[in-house]
C-alpha cells in the first residue's frame, strides 16, 4: 500500500493544477496561496495524527496518511505554478526572467530536501516519524502564519506598465478591503 502514498501526488497533480488556476483567479495570488497553505497545513495535520490512528487500527492510521497525502498532493501546483504569476506581479520585466526561474528552483529544491531529511530521521524500523511528521506539519504552520500576516496580492506600485492596466481591469476580491496591499 505504500505505492499509493507515493502515486497520490501525481494521479492529483492535473485536478490540482485545475483547483490553483481557479484559485488565483477567483482569490488573487495572495488568496490562492493563503488556501494552498491552509490545504496542505490540515494535510500535514492529518498525517501527523495517522500515527496515533495507527496505535489504535492499522487501518484508520494508514487511511488518515493517505488522506493527508492526498490533501497535500492537491495543493502541490498552487505551489509550483505560481512562479510566473509571482514574478509578473510582483517584478519589473527586465527581472522577470530571474525571478521564476529563483522560485521554479525552490520546488526541487524542496524535494531533494524532502529525499534527504526523512532519510536521516527515520530508521528503518519506523522510529523518528513522528519527528519527522511533526516537522513538516510545523513547517506547514509557520508557512501559512507568514501568508497571512505577511504576503500581499501585489505590491504598492505595480513594477510595469502591464501590471498598472492589469490591476485596473481586476481587483481580487480579497483587495477590496484590504488597503495595505
Amino acid at each position: 500500500h505504500l505505492i499509493y502514498l507515493q502515486v497520490v501526488f501525481m494521479i492529483l497533480f492535473l485536478p490540482g493544477t485545475l483547483l490553483a488556476s481557479y484559485l488565483f483567479e477567483r482569490f488573487g495570488l495572495r488568496g490562492g496561496m493563503l488556501v494552498g497553505n491552509v490545504v496542505n497545513l490540515l494535510g500535514s495535520i492529518l498525517r501527523l495524527s495517522s500515527i496515533k490512528a495507527n496505535s489504535q487500527s492499522v487501518q484508520h492510521g494508514y487511511l488518515l496518511l493517505l488522506l493527508g497525502q492526498a490533501l497535500c498532493g492537491l495543493v502541490q501546483p498552487v505551489y509550483v505554478n505560481a512562479s510566473a504569476l509571482l514574478a509578473a506581479t510582483w517584478f519589473p520585466v527586465e527581472q522577470r526572467d530571474l525571478a521564476t526561474v529563483i522560485a521554479s528552483m525552490s520546488n526541487p529544491v524542496g524535494t531533494g530536501v524532502g529525499q534527504i531529511l526523512p532519510s536521516s530521521l527515520v530508521a528503518k524500523n519506523g522510529a523518528g516519524m513522528f519527528l519527522l511528521l511533526l516537522i513538516q506539519c510545523a513547517i506547514s504552520a509557520l508557512s501559512t502564519v507568514v501568508v497571512l500576516i505577511f504576503f500581499r496580492n501585489r505590491p504598492p506600485t505595480p513594477p510595469s506598465f502591464t501590471e498598472t492596466m492589469r490591476s485596473r481591469r481586476h481587483v481580487p476580491p480579497d483587495d477590496a478591503h484590504n488597503t495595505t496591499t
